[in-house]
This record gives C-alpha cells, sequence and structure tokens, in this order.
C-alpha cells in the first residue's frame, strides 16, 4: 500500500536497516506528509508507529506537529514517545492503535448504534477539550485522524484517540493557518 508521495514497504525497510531499536511490520497508510508504519520498538517489546516525514519545504509543519504533540498527554491522544532521523526524513515514534481508524471502523459496520456514537463523541470532545486547556487546536480533526485502540478482544467499543497534530498550533504561536 502506497500513495502517490507515499513510501512503500522496501523504501521503509531501507531505512530502518541500521536502526537497533526498531523492526518494521507493515505500512499502516500514506498521508499529504508522510507514511506511516507499524514496527516493533525491540527494547520494550511492544507495537508503535512510525511516521516518515520527508525533510525540506515540510519541516515547519513536523517542527509544529512535534512541539504540540510532546506536550499532550491524555489517554484520548496517542501518546508521543520520541523522534530521530534517518537519511532524508524525520521519523516520529508514537503509540499504536491496534483498531485501525474511525472511517474504516464506521465503513465495516454501516453506521454506528446511537450508544456507540455518543461514547465515542464523548471520548473525542475530553481529547479537544484537554487540547485547547493546553492552547493546542488539532485544525485537522476527521475520522481517519481518529484511532481506535482495543485492551482486549472482548470490548465492543474501543478507546478513540485524536492523531496528527500536523497542522495544529499553539495560542499566540504558529498561528498561521494557511
Amino acid at each position: 500500500m502506497t500513495g502517490k508521495n507515499g513510501l512503500d514497504q522496501k523504501r521503509v525497510r531501507f531505512l530502518l536497516r541500521n536502526h537497533p531499536r526498531y523492526q518494521l511490520g507493515r505500512i499502516l497508510g500514506n498521508g499529504t506528509f508522510g507514511t506511516v508504519a507499524q514496527a516493533t520498538d525491540t527494547a520494550k517489546c511492544r507495537q508503535v508507529a512510525l511516521k516518515f516525514v520527508e525533510g525540506g519545504a515540510k519541516m515547519r509543519n513536523l517542527e509544529r506537529e512535534v512541539l504540540n504533540h510532546r506536550a499532550l498527554h491524555h489517554p484520548h491522544i496517542i501518546e508521543y514517545k520520541k523522534c530521530f532521523a534517518v537519511p532524508g526524513y524525520l521519523v516520529i515514534v508514537m503509540e499504536h492503535a491496534n483498531g485501525g481508524d474511525l472511517f474504516d471502523f464506521v465503513a465495516s459496520r454501516g453506521r454506528l448504534s446511537e450508544n456507540d456514537a455518543r461514547t465515542m463523541f464523548q471520548q473525542l470532545i475530553l481529547a479537544v477539550d484537554y487540547c485547547h486547556k493546553r492552547r493546542v487546536a488539532s485544525r485537522d480533526i476527521k475520522c481517519e485522524n481518529l484511532l481506535l485502540q482495543y485492551h482486549d478482544g472482548r470490548s465492543k467499543c474501543p478507546l478513540l484517540k485524536l492523531c496528527d497534530f500536523g497542522y495544529s498550533c499553539m495560542e499566540h504561536v504558529q498561528s498561521d493557518p494557511t
């Protein structure tokens, strides 16, 4: 799976070939600014998501994304872990959500029950409220940026987590939307 601007499995594997800590799993998706891959953090024996963002003109968005995302610690926001560089890319290491995104979740079911929709909306509002209290605005809330986390196989309604702070801004700083 690759987009017209995305990396493929072979290229990501090549970029990580000498990294001692992360073992590539599969490509999870491609967006406007980067490719996200699942990997295993061999030092902690856990799954993570690696977002590969190409250097160059996109670095201003990347700096804003890292600064804003790493300031947010909440159960309904994907956890930022660290970042590192590989040739031509900066890699953001984040928590991996094992349930995919809300768009695919709804598409696979056709629709949500009123209870599931209410539960997910409440979780989203908690995340947005927390961001706003920290003076961070996501500016890119959509179903593809709402990830789902199952803690066990018996959960009917997963935990919703906001991700992707590439368009985010902090009040009075970086506030020039385009």
